[in-house]
């Protein structure tokens, strides 16, 4: 996720799940999300925020859409294209 909030360098936003995160640390990657990370800033601080998109039903997955900037890559139906189906 990239960082938004006003910066002096080009900057990149991790959540390490390891040593810090709450439980939004085990949201799942799904094209149709109903989640979105978004940045809230106060002052020098800037604090990753997990915000529903859609009604969600209680029980049902929380889903965010992990990107593709870095490192992820999708290979749902949806997103993979079968090299052998690909046009020349």
């Amino acid at each position: 996720m990239r960082l938004n909030a006003k910066s002096v360098s080009d900057m990149y936003v991790y959540i390490e799940a390891l040593h810090c995160g709450s439980i939004t640390r085990f949201m799942s990657h799904s094209c149709d999300p109903n989640v979105k990370f978004v940045e809230m800033q106060n002052g020098k601080d800037v604090k990753v925020l997990a915000r529903m998109t859609k009604t969600v039903k209680p029980g049902k997955q929380l889903t965010v859409n992990y990107g593709d900037e870095i490192w992820f890559k999708c290979a749902c139906d949806s997103c993979w294209v079968d090299p052998g189906d690909e046009e020349e």
